[in-house]
């Protein structure tokens, strides 16, 4: 009888470690999430000033590629660094007096072993990611283009 009484009082405290002890780990993954937040906020930064004799296309790979090279610097966190970088193709979407969206497959070069492969892509035996997409908006300020939005879906 004892033994029961004992096991009604030991089963409780053994379930609210178990609960107590998964909550920890939602925190710490959710800990894991801000750098691409982090390298979301620093992309709205990122602008280019073009002349107004080129077409959206190749207007389109500029600002891209400067998003890239924003990707290689130190300050991007690792585990959204990478090394390279090749822009496979570019689509023209949609475009306006303001602005215009344009589709984009790309590869990248990870820089370390630590970096996080969000969204999409297919990481290859060479270290290489293929087949990574973006939907990108770009607004048109004068002669300057500012990326406002990066989506892999619509």
């Amino acid at each position: 009888m004892k033994m029961k009484k004992n096991i009604f009082f030991i089963c409780p405290i053994i379930i609210l470690l178990m609960i107590v002890g998964c909550s920890s780990t939602e925190t710490e993954t959710k800990a894991t999430a801000r750098p691409t937040e982090q390298v979301m906020e620093n992309v709205l930064d990122i602008e280019v000033t073009l002349p107004d004799n080129i077409g959206l296309n190749e207007i389109a790979g500029e600002v891209f590629e400067k998003y890239l090279i924003h990707l290689k610097e130190q300050k991007t966190p690792e585990s959204q660094r990478i090394k390279d970088y090749l822009i496979n193709s570019i689509k023209i979407e949609k475009s306006n007096d303001m602005g215009f969206e344009f589709s984009v497959f790309y590869s990248i070069l990870p820089d370390s072993e630590r970096y996080i492969l969000a969204g999409n892509g297919d990481k290859g035996d060479d270290g290489w990611i293929t087949g990574k997409f973006y939907f990108v908006d770009v607004s048109k300020s004068d002669k300057t283009y500012r990326i406002t939005q990066l989506a892999t879906g619509k």
